[in-house]
């Protein structure tokens, strides 16, 4: 029971290391970022929608986020050809 006495300082070091490093990196401010979205994002039941909220579909964002993701699935695409990932399209 003695080695506790010298192996706890040294725990109780490294643990308060670990948490450090885990608060400070990006990856888990980023996953407690998206966490906070996705919590704050969830509405109550009982609230009365908001004007046009009934009509709007899920996830549309609007036409503009919408271009840039078939953009960015576009250039996706070209860059699979040109790495020879993929087949290109056939010409007409």
């Amino acid at each position: 029971m003695v080695w506790r006495f010298f192996v706890w300082p040294l725990r109780s070091n490294f643990e308060d290391w670990l948490v450090q490093v885990l608060v400070r990196s990006p990856k888990f401010q980023h996953s407690v970022r998206t966490l906070h979205r996705r919590v704050n994002g969830i509405k109550d039941p009982t609230e009365p929608m908001q004007r046009g909220e009934a009509t709007r579909l899920p996830g549309d964002q609007g036409a503009l986020v919408s271009f840039f993701r078939h953009w960015k699935n576009a250039v996706k695409d070209d860059i699979d050809v040109i790495r020879g990932r993929q087949q290109p399209p056939p010409r007409r």
